[in-house]
């Protein structure tokens, strides 16, 4: 990690799921003893607020998640292509425990054609 070791929420971050065998890319929506609802229809709530998300979510339908309550030490990551996503949603992802998540995605390299810095 550079700067803040600690995900917050709209973070992209990478992790590897050992029982998938693969790196995935994903934002966090839910952070350790929050109360994390995505709707059928893409809403997201957190402790019963709604959440502006402030990204393209490209495919529909959502497929609803919770109420979960976030365990300590764990985190709720989630796809923007949310429609279709290997995430926490997943049983062979789950909330990931801290120690899973390798770093921020700061930039896009590939495909070259659609590389660029996040945030920006």
């Amino acid at each position: 990690f550079f700067g803040d070791p600690t995900p917050a929420r709209g973070d992209i971050v990478m992790f590897r799921s050992e029982e998938l065998g693969e790196l995935l890319v994903k934002r966090v929506i839910g952070l350790p003893g929050e109360t994390i609802e995505l709707t059928a229809d893409g809403d997201l709530y957190v402790n019963g607020e709604y959440v502006e998300q402030n990204f393209d979510m490209k495919s529909k339908p959502y497929q609803a998640y919770g109420p979960i309550t976030v365990q300590e030490g764990k985190y709720v990551v989630m796809g923007d292509n949310r429609g279709n996503s290997k995430d926490s949603r997943d049983r062979f992802v789950g909330p990931l425990e801290r120690k899973m998540i390798k770093g921020h995605v700061r930039c896009v390299v590939f495909p070259l054609n659609k590389a660029r810095i996040l945030g920006e």
